[in-house]
Order: C-alpha cells, then structure tokens, then sequence
C-alpha cells in the first residue's frame, strides 16, 4: 500500500508506496519512494542477519539527499543505478556481485560522474576474491577472509597507517579464521574524497596500493 507522510530519523517522506514485505531487517519486494529529497525505485530482496545477508535487488536512485534527510552533517547528494546480486557469507564456488552505474555524487559546489564502479567476489575452496573497478580506482582483493571484515581493515589502515613507509597491517578482529588479505589496485582520482571532505586535496599522480595484512581475535 502507499504510506503517506512517513517520518524516519527525524525527516518526514511525501509518500512511501509498499509491495512485499518489509520487517525483521528483511525488505523483500518492491519499494517506491516519492519526495523531493528522496526519489527511489527498489525490487527485490535485501536480508540483513547476524549469520547471513542477501543483497538480491535492483534500485535507481535518482535523488538522495543525504542531510535533508538527517543521514549525515554533510550537504551531500546521490543519484545512480544498483544492480545486486550476492549472498554473504560466500560459500566454495559461489559468485557474487555489485553494480553501480550513472554514479553522481555531489555537494553544493562540486560534482563526480562516473559511468560504472562494479564489484565482483568468488570463493574458491577457503580463499575469497575480490575485485572493484571503476575510472577512478582498481583493487584487487585476495586471501582467507570475510568480506564483511573488509570495510574494518580499511578503516584501520586508513586510521592508522596511511602515512607510515609500512605496507604490512595486523588488523584486530573477531573472526579468527581470516588471514594473508592482499590488497593491490590504483587511484586515479581523488574527487569522491574531495566532495566528501568538501575540500580539495592535492594529488600529483596515480596513487599506488600494495598493502598486506592479516586478522587476529580480538
């Protein structure tokens, strides 16, 4: 059904329109969102629990505005096409993947377009593969590891290591098992960065990754 005047983190939505079901962490059909500050079209599944996610949709995003709707400080706005199809934990021989395209991310005085960043993972027997491409930046991301530790380790490099001659990282965390992460890849554009800090940052050439690290329990 249509929910109108629907309030969530503080902003009130114009209207919500519902087919499926929508509960327990669990989205699982068709959403359409309808307002100035959020124009959004979803079909499909997303499961979110302790022991498994699916991300199983398709969404276009052709208005997100991150502050208006009390998101984030930030004067920040999305516009782009989702394409999912992926299932974590990856089981041996599973294939996976994330597609973004028409991507425009933008503050009041500076926009990035790129036409695709894409997001491909495959397991074979206990090593996970991942690999990101886009204009702007290619990793490649192997080893025994879940890809759900991944956005931990590189807050922790990020954190921490960025500005040491080091490249070897010894990551805290809970899960045991993960081990010999490497990473390998490019930048060859900071501008997301830029937008996102809403400053500009000097950059004399591409930026070159070679990192390896490991996981420990915590």
């Amino acid at each position: 059904g249509e929910v109108q005047d629907f309030k969530y983190n503080g902003y009130t939505y114009a209207s919500i329109i519902i087919k499926g079901n929508l509960k327990d962490n669990n989205i699982d059909g068709q959403v359409k969102v309808q307002d100035k500050n959020a124009q959004i079209s979803y079909e499909g599944k997303i499961q979110l629990i302790d022991d498994q996610t699916i991300l199983d949709f398709t969404a276009v995003i052709d208005t997100l505005n991150f502050k208006a709707l009390g998101f984030m400080e930030k004067d920040l706005s999305l516009s782009t096409e989702i394409y999912s199809r992926l299932k974590l934990p990856l089981l041996p021989n599973d294939t996976g993947f994330i597609k973004l395209k028409k991507v425009s991310f933008s503050n009041p005085e500076e926009r990035f377009y790129t036409d695709s960043i894409s997001l491909n993972a495959k397991k074979i027997i206990d090593s996970t593969f991942v690999d990101i491409r886009s204009r702007f930046l290619t990793l490649d991301i192997d080893g025994i590891y879940g890809i759900r530790d991944l956005p931990d380790a590189f807050n922790h490099i990020a954190d921490h290591h960025l500005n040491q001659d080091s490249l070897d990282h010894q990551i805290v965390q809970i899960d045991p098992k993960s081990r010999h992460v490497s990473i390998k890849g490019e930048v060859r554009s900071i501008k997301p960065i830029d937008i996102y800090l809403e400053k500009t940052l000097a950059q004399a050439g591409i930026i070159r990754i070679q990192s390896r690290f490991d996981f420990e329990e915590a």
